[in-house]
Protein backbone atom coordinates (compact mmCIF):
# COMPACT_ATOMS: atom_id res chain seq x y z
CA UNK A 1 0.00 0.00 0.00
CA UNK A 2 1.61 3.29 -1.07
CA UNK A 3 2.31 5.93 1.56
CA UNK A 4 0.88 9.46 1.04
CA UNK A 5 3.41 11.87 -0.33
CA UNK A 6 4.77 14.59 1.96
CA UNK A 7 5.95 18.02 0.86
CA UNK A 8 9.33 18.74 2.41
CA UNK A 9 9.38 21.98 4.44
CA UNK A 10 12.08 24.51 3.51
CA UNK A 11 12.88 27.80 1.83
CA UNK A 12 13.06 28.42 -1.84
CA UNK A 13 16.05 30.19 -3.33
CA UNK A 14 13.94 33.29 -3.95
CA UNK A 15 12.87 33.43 -0.30
CA UNK A 16 16.46 33.09 0.90
CA UNK A 17 17.55 35.90 -1.42
CA UNK A 18 14.79 38.17 -0.10
CA UNK A 19 15.81 37.53 3.53
CA UNK A 20 19.48 38.11 2.75
CA UNK A 21 18.62 41.36 0.96
CA UNK A 22 16.56 42.64 3.90
CA UNK A 23 19.36 41.80 6.36
CA UNK A 24 21.88 43.58 4.12
CA UNK A 25 19.70 46.68 3.92
CA UNK A 26 19.22 46.81 7.70
CA UNK A 27 22.93 46.30 8.28
CA UNK A 28 23.70 49.07 5.79
CA UNK A 29 21.33 51.49 7.53
CA UNK A 30 22.88 50.66 10.90
CA UNK A 31 26.39 51.11 9.51
CA UNK A 32 25.52 54.48 7.94
CA UNK A 33 23.94 55.65 11.21
CA UNK A 34 27.00 54.61 13.22
CA UNK A 35 29.37 56.27 10.75
CA UNK A 36 27.31 59.47 10.80
CA UNK A 37 27.35 59.56 14.61
CA UNK A 38 31.08 58.92 14.72
CA UNK A 39 31.75 61.73 12.23
CA UNK A 40 29.59 64.12 14.25
CA UNK A 41 31.47 63.30 17.45
CA UNK A 42 34.80 63.72 15.67
CA UNK A 43 33.78 67.16 14.41
CA UNK A 44 32.56 68.11 17.89
CA UNK A 45 35.87 67.02 19.36
CA UNK A 46 37.69 69.31 16.92
CA UNK A 47 35.39 72.19 17.85
CA UNK A 48 36.24 71.80 21.53
CA UNK A 49 39.95 71.56 20.74
CA UNK A 50 39.79 74.65 18.53
CA UNK A 51 38.06 76.76 21.16
CA UNK A 52 40.35 75.62 23.96
CA UNK A 53 43.35 76.55 21.83
CA UNK A 54 41.80 79.99 21.32
CA UNK A 55 41.75 80.49 25.09
CA UNK A 56 45.54 80.37 25.16
CA UNK A 57 45.82 82.57 22.05
CA UNK A 58 43.60 85.24 23.59
CA UNK A 59 45.38 85.12 26.93
CA UNK A 60 48.68 85.71 25.12
CA UNK A 61 47.06 88.66 23.35
CA UNK A 62 45.81 90.00 26.69
CA UNK A 63 49.26 89.69 28.24
CA UNK A 64 50.64 91.87 25.45
CA UNK A 65 47.85 94.45 25.11
CA UNK A 66 46.15 94.31 28.54
CA UNK A 67 42.81 93.76 26.81
CA UNK A 68 41.14 91.18 24.58
CA UNK A 69 40.66 91.84 20.84
CA UNK A 70 37.41 93.38 19.67
CA UNK A 71 34.64 91.64 17.77
CA UNK A 72 32.47 92.57 14.80
CA UNK A 73 28.74 92.00 14.24
CA UNK A 74 29.40 88.74 12.37
CA UNK A 75 31.26 87.07 15.24
CA UNK A 76 34.78 87.63 13.96
CA UNK A 77 37.82 88.99 15.73
CA UNK A 78 38.21 92.49 14.29
CA UNK A 79 41.87 91.90 13.44
CA UNK A 80 41.39 88.62 11.52
CA UNK A 81 38.61 86.43 10.16
CA UNK A 82 38.23 82.77 11.10
CA UNK A 83 40.75 80.74 9.12
CA UNK A 84 43.09 83.70 8.60
CA UNK A 85 46.48 84.38 10.23
CA UNK A 86 46.39 86.13 13.60
CA UNK A 87 50.04 86.96 14.00
CA UNK A 88 52.13 86.66 16.08
CA UNK A 89 49.75 84.55 18.16
CA UNK A 90 48.76 81.85 15.66
CA UNK A 91 49.44 81.14 12.00
CA UNK A 92 45.75 80.57 11.39
CA UNK A 93 42.58 81.04 13.40
CA UNK A 94 40.55 77.81 13.49
CA UNK A 95 37.41 77.30 11.44
CA UNK A 96 34.38 75.15 12.18
CA UNK A 97 34.72 71.74 10.46
CA UNK A 98 31.55 72.51 8.47
CA UNK A 99 32.58 76.05 7.46
CA UNK A 100 31.31 78.05 5.67
CA UNK A 101 27.88 76.56 6.44
CA UNK A 102 28.50 77.14 10.17
CA UNK A 103 31.17 79.02 12.04
CA UNK A 104 32.39 79.93 15.51
CA UNK A 105 31.18 83.20 17.00
CA UNK A 106 33.51 85.54 18.91
CA UNK A 107 31.97 88.17 21.18
CA UNK A 108 33.90 90.77 23.19
CA UNK A 109 32.86 93.92 25.02
CA UNK A 110 33.97 97.30 23.73
CA UNK A 111 36.61 97.78 26.43
CA UNK A 112 38.28 94.38 25.94
CA UNK A 113 37.40 93.33 29.48
CA UNK A 114 36.02 89.92 28.55
CA UNK A 115 35.28 87.62 25.63
CA UNK A 116 33.17 84.55 24.80
CA UNK A 117 33.53 82.13 21.87
CA UNK A 118 30.50 80.10 20.85
CA UNK A 119 30.22 76.86 18.85
CA UNK A 120 27.39 74.59 17.76
CA UNK A 121 27.90 70.92 18.65
CA UNK A 122 26.15 68.30 16.52
CA UNK A 123 25.73 65.75 19.31
CA UNK A 124 22.92 67.21 21.45
CA UNK A 125 23.62 64.58 24.14
CA UNK A 126 27.21 65.68 24.74
CA UNK A 127 27.67 66.05 28.54
CA UNK A 128 29.95 69.07 28.03
CA UNK A 129 26.93 71.09 26.90
CA UNK A 130 25.54 71.18 30.43
CA UNK A 131 28.99 71.49 32.00
CA UNK A 132 29.77 74.76 30.21
CA UNK A 133 26.36 76.23 31.08
CA UNK A 134 24.55 75.74 27.77
CA UNK A 135 21.94 73.15 28.80
CA UNK A 136 19.15 75.42 27.54
CA UNK A 137 21.25 76.94 24.78
CA UNK A 138 23.76 79.78 24.68
CA UNK A 139 24.07 82.86 22.52
CA UNK A 140 25.85 86.20 22.44
CA UNK A 141 24.08 88.73 24.68
CA UNK A 142 22.90 90.68 21.63
CA UNK A 143 21.08 87.70 20.09
CA UNK A 144 17.50 86.75 20.83
CA UNK A 145 17.80 83.02 20.10
CA UNK A 146 20.18 80.59 21.79
CA UNK A 147 21.47 78.42 18.98
CA UNK A 148 24.91 77.61 20.41
CA UNK A 149 25.72 74.71 22.71
CA UNK A 150 29.40 75.07 23.66
CA UNK A 151 31.42 78.04 24.89
CA UNK A 152 34.81 79.09 26.21
CA UNK A 153 35.38 82.50 27.75
CA UNK A 154 37.73 84.77 29.64
CA UNK A 155 38.55 83.79 33.23
CA UNK A 156 36.43 86.57 34.74
CA UNK A 157 33.15 85.12 33.41
CA UNK A 158 30.79 82.29 34.26
CA UNK A 159 27.76 81.14 32.29
CA UNK A 160 24.46 81.26 34.15
CA UNK A 161 21.31 80.03 32.37
CA UNK A 162 23.10 80.39 29.04
CA UNK A 163 24.12 84.02 29.61
CA UNK A 164 27.49 85.42 30.73
CA UNK A 165 28.01 87.02 34.13
CA UNK A 166 31.13 88.76 35.37
CA UNK A 167 32.24 86.74 38.36
CA UNK A 168 32.20 88.21 41.85
CA UNK A 169 30.53 91.53 41.03
CA UNK A 170 27.37 92.78 42.68
CA UNK A 171 24.82 95.54 42.72
CA UNK A 172 23.77 94.99 39.12
CA UNK A 173 26.65 97.10 37.82
CA UNK A 174 27.47 94.68 34.97
CA UNK A 175 24.72 94.36 32.40
CA UNK A 176 24.35 92.50 29.14
CA UNK A 177 21.72 93.35 26.47
CA UNK A 178 18.83 90.93 26.12
CA UNK A 179 15.80 91.07 23.88
CA UNK A 180 12.96 92.75 25.75
CA UNK A 181 9.27 93.14 25.07
CA UNK A 182 7.79 95.97 23.05
CA UNK A 183 6.92 99.23 24.75
CA UNK A 184 3.41 99.79 26.09
CA UNK A 185 0.80 101.96 24.40
CA UNK A 186 2.05 101.30 20.88
CA UNK A 187 -0.06 98.26 20.25
CA UNK A 188 2.59 95.89 18.89
CA UNK A 189 5.56 96.99 16.83
CA UNK A 190 9.13 95.73 16.84
CA UNK A 191 10.49 94.81 20.29
CA UNK A 192 13.29 97.08 21.47
CA UNK A 193 16.41 95.89 23.28
CA UNK A 194 16.49 96.36 27.02
CA UNK A 195 19.33 95.91 29.49
CA UNK A 196 18.98 93.42 32.30
CA UNK A 197 21.55 92.88 35.06
CA UNK A 198 23.28 89.54 34.63
CA UNK A 199 22.91 87.27 37.68
CA UNK A 200 25.88 86.92 40.03
CA UNK A 201 26.94 83.53 41.45
CA UNK A 202 26.25 83.11 45.14
CA UNK A 203 28.84 80.41 45.71
CA UNK A 204 32.49 80.11 44.69
CA UNK A 205 33.76 76.77 43.31
CA UNK A 206 36.70 75.11 45.02
CA UNK A 207 40.11 76.29 43.89
CA UNK A 208 42.92 74.38 42.20
CA UNK A 209 46.60 74.50 43.08
CA UNK A 210 49.65 74.75 40.86
CA UNK A 211 50.05 71.91 38.32
CA UNK A 212 46.69 70.39 39.31
CA UNK A 213 44.15 69.28 36.70
CA UNK A 214 41.34 71.81 37.02
CA UNK A 215 37.84 71.57 35.54
CA UNK A 216 35.20 74.30 35.92
CA UNK A 217 36.96 75.68 39.01
CA UNK A 218 39.13 78.61 39.97
CA UNK A 219 42.88 78.26 39.59
CA UNK A 220 45.04 79.80 42.32
CA UNK A 221 42.39 82.02 43.90
CA UNK A 222 38.63 82.48 43.72
CA UNK A 223 38.57 85.85 42.00
CA UNK A 224 40.40 87.70 39.23
CA UNK A 225 43.06 88.94 38.77
CA UNK A 226 44.49 86.75 41.54
CA UNK A 227 43.05 83.60 39.94
CA UNK A 228 41.88 82.19 36.60
CA UNK A 229 38.69 80.24 35.95
CA UNK A 230 39.39 76.99 34.04
CA UNK A 231 36.41 76.21 31.82
CA UNK A 232 37.79 72.93 30.52
CA UNK A 233 39.93 70.16 31.99
CA UNK A 234 43.25 72.03 32.04
CA UNK A 235 46.25 72.29 34.33
CA UNK A 236 46.26 75.10 36.85
CA UNK A 237 49.63 76.81 36.46
CA UNK A 238 51.42 79.80 37.96
CA UNK A 239 53.10 81.88 35.26
CA UNK A 240 56.45 82.95 36.69
CA UNK A 241 57.07 85.29 33.77
CA UNK A 242 53.88 87.34 34.09
CA UNK A 243 53.36 86.48 37.77
CA UNK A 244 49.77 85.35 37.49
CA UNK A 245 47.68 82.17 37.48
CA UNK A 246 46.58 80.64 34.20
CA UNK A 247 44.81 77.56 32.83
CA UNK A 248 47.34 75.80 30.64
CA UNK A 249 47.76 72.54 28.76
CA UNK A 250 45.33 69.68 29.37
CA UNK A 251 48.07 67.09 28.72
CA UNK A 252 47.81 64.27 31.23
CA UNK A 253 44.43 65.43 32.55
CA UNK A 254 41.48 63.00 32.38
CA UNK A 255 38.15 64.16 30.93
CA UNK A 256 35.94 66.24 33.22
Amino acid sequence: MPYPSRKLAGFTLAEILIVVTIIAILAGISLITNIKGALQKARDSKRKTDLNKMVRVLEDYYNDKEKYPGSDVNGNITEALWGEPFLPYTSSLPKDPLAPNRQYYYYADNTGLYYIIYAKLENSGDPDIERVGCKDGCAPPTMGTRDYSYVVHSPNLVMLAGLPSIYGTGGGSDVFPTQGEGGGGGGGGTPTPTFTPAPTPTTVPGTCTNNECCCNRWCGASSPPAGAFCVAQEKCLYDNLYLHWTCGSNQGCPPC
